[in-house]
């Protein structure tokens, strides 16, 4: 029966060089609501049809005339325009196929074509399509968010650098720093990783900062290092750090370098006429102010944008910093320090602008209690702060994204595996530090022999830039104990400290391999025992027939749609329809009435057949239906008919002999 939809489920291409085929091909495809868009008899008008109409899905003859194979006609659709593949192909041509799985098909049917294979395979490759396209969505935003967490690591203006503990904590080498940090520290970058913090930077016991990365490795509190003065034989620095421990145990350090501004701080003291430039010049918020409200008596032009004023005169006359602080208590306690010490340096403090836009600042202040006057320089750090944030949860997005994926990921440049996740370790039974000290091209070995050729040669395309280089394909791994497993693999360019690298996605199907090669078993032994039998075998679900054999529709004389079309109680004997239909419904409710019993249904030429059914509850197409084995018993029944007349005609016999026996 035709099948209604208010518009096509998909539009597919036919290529098939055999008419009546192409034909009933096209027939079968429209009823079961497909839209074709055409069909073509060799592959050169298949890509021209292809190109013309874009289709969803081409159902392609793997034998075309003509000088271009279906073979050759779907790798050329799949490259230049995406579209999925499911090859038409007969038993005889087990060579071609093997030549076909080097194209990605994403189905095959045997012909002749049966439509219900022609409708599960269709939708199974769509399916595939679309799952295909959800993962693609993922790695682009993976890829996303990598490239921006390292832009704002390399980009920010403070020096960032993770460091890895060494024997619990008695060390800490570095395993990265952004540039700012590398500059701060007058050194390169790649003479950074790898080494003790203590024989890059000797003077960092002395900081305390050395003390504040144990406690912090210990404990796993934040904690934020002041100002301080860093001395070794090379460099001299004020630094400030911000310290934490990161998701991996990892520890990791937000520091400012300061020292510029320290400097500017000298030169102030060292004369009244540079004090006088530097204050109205300096690329920080300078200020004095009462002691007791925070009423600013002076500031230079960058104090008064800060607090959002056009000049400074316009910030005296207004700006009262007691007014202005987020957190009053926090502002009493500044005040209480700056009294009772004398100074303050390298507070933070939340305060609002002109127009009441928040900012944090970080200052550093000096009191003059005789005058009640207070002396600072403020520095806006809210972006300083919000990139912290973000880097801090741009790393744990990727670490979360990367360790929680099912899939394996790893990134390989210079043929060296420069990342691995868990996934992938698990996938080759390998750790991730075993992995990761892999030396270049070691990474082989988890390649099958037979399929290491074609792997290794994609990847060395990609690395050269070559034209044709595959990236997404199935083949064989080897584990570390030895097992072979089957891998899908999905391959991208990214760029990696700079320099292109793979980024790869590796999905074990192994147990889909098996599961695909026992379902093809299953069915297909199904399919010949059902076909086979000598006994009417059907499904009962809905009180309708479906899934009949060759004997059910022998047996009714109804066809496949009529069965499917009317109740199922039309074809029984009116005296046996109650009785029957009571104990189908009475088992689907899963009560227990005879599986084996006799009735009778009427033929559609109205001829009464008696049978004996077998029945069993079972599933089908996920809803409960009946399992049902019919009999026909007419030949038994007659015998049994003809036994009983012998009986009768012996007992006559036996009678009459008596009557003539008294006579």
């Amino acid at each position: 029966m035709a099948r209604e939809s208010a518009e096509p489920k998909a539009r597919i291409l036919i290529v098939e060089d055999e008419f009546l085929i192409a034909l009933e091909l096209k027939d079968e495809a429209e009823r079961l609501g497909y839209q074709v868009t055409g069909t073509a008899a060799t592959g050169e008008r298949a890509l021209a049809l292809a190109e013309e109409t874009r289709p969803n899905l081409v159902l392609m003859d793997i034998l075309l005339k003509g000088e271009m194979d279906g073979i050759e006609a779907a790798e050329a659709i799949r490259d230049r325009w995406g579209i999925p593949v499911i090859f038409l192909t007969a038993y005889a041509e087990a060579d071609r196929l093997k030549s076909a799985r080097l194209v990605y098909p994403f189905g095959y049917l045997i012909k002749p074509v049966k439509e219900r294979d022609l409708e599960i395979t269709i939708e199974m490759a769509l399916y595939l399509v679309q799952a295909d396209a959800v993962r693609k969505e993922a790695e682009k935003a993976l890829r996303q968010s990598e490239v921006r967490y390292r832009q704002i690591f390399n980009n920010m203006s403070n020096g960032v650098a993770i460091y890895r503990a060494v024997d619990d904590g008695e060390d800490f080498v570095f395993i990265d720093i952004n540039p700012a940090g590398a500059r701060s520290g007058n050194m390169p970058r790649q003479d950074h990783i790898g080494r003790s913090v203590r024989q890059v930077y000797p003077g960092v016991r002395d900081l305390g900062l050395f003390d504040v990365f144990q406690r912090v490795h210990r404990t796993g509190l934040d904690e934020f290092h002041p100002l301080s003065l860093y001395q070794d034989d090379a460099i001299t620095l004020w630094v400030e750090n911000y310290v934490c421990r990161l998701p991996s145990g990892d520890i990791m350090a937000v520091y400012s370098d300061l020292t510029e501004s320290k400097r500017a701080e000298s030169a102030l003291r060292s004369s009244e006429e540079r004090y006088r430039h530097l204050f109205e010049n300096a690329p920080v918020g300078l200020f004095q102010s009462r002691l007791s409200d925070g009423k600013i008596m002076a500031c230079n032009s960058f104090f008064a944008r800060q607090t959002g004023y056009d000049t400074p005169e316009a910030c005296c006359d207004d700006y009262v910093a007691a007014e202005h602080c987020v957190d009053p208590a926090a502002r009493d306690r500044v005040v209480s320090e700056l009294v009772r010490q004398g100074k303050v340096i390298d507070r933070e403090i939340e305060v609002t602008r002109k127009d009441g836009t928040p900012v944090w600042t970080r200052f550093s202040a000096k009191v003059y209690p005789e005058e009640g006057l207070v002396v600072g320089a403020v520095i806006d750090i809210t972006e300083s702060k919000r990139a912290a944030e973000a880097l801090v949860e741009s790393e744990e997005k990727f670490r979360v994204i990367s360790e929680q994926s099912l899939l394996g990921m790893a990134i390989v440049q210079d043929e060296v595996v420069r990342y691995a996740n868990q996934a992938y370790a698990a996938i080759s039974e390998y750790s991730v530090e075993e992995i990761l000290s892999w030396k270049p091209g070691e990474s082989a070995k988890t390649i099958h022999p037979d399929d290491r050729d074609f792997v290794l040669a994609q990847a060395l395309k990609k690395q050269q830039g070559e034209p044709g280089a595959v990236t997404n394909y199935v083949y064989r791994g080897v584990t570390r104990s030895g097992k072979v497993k089957w891998i899908e693999i999905f391959s991208r360019t990214i760029l990696f400290n700079h320099r292109p690298a793979d980024l790869m996605t590796f999905i074990d199907i192994s147990e889909r391999k098996q599961a695909e090669e026992a379902l093809r078993d299953s069915q297909e032994k199904y399919r010949l025992l059902i076909e086979t039998a000598a006994d009417a075998i059907f499904i009962a679900q809905k009180d309708v027939i479906k899934f009949p054999n060759a004997k059910a529709l022998e047996l009714t004389g109804y066809t496949e749609a009529e069965l499917a079309s009317i109740p199922f109680t039309e074809i029984i004997h009116p005296d046996d329809r109650d009785l029957v239909l009571a104990r189908h419904r009475s088992r689907l409710r899963g009560d227990s009435p005879p599986p084996t019993y006799e009735f009778r249904i009427r033929h559609k030429t109205g001829h009464v057949v008696p049978v004996q059914l077998n029945t069993a509850v079972t599933q089908w197409e996920g809803q409960p239906a009946t399992l049902n084995v019919v009999r026909d018993v007419t030949e038994q029944k007659r015998l049994e008919q003809q036994l009983q007349q012998a009986h009768k005609m012996e007992a006559i016999g036996t009678l009459a002999g008596g009557i003539a026996h008294d006579f």
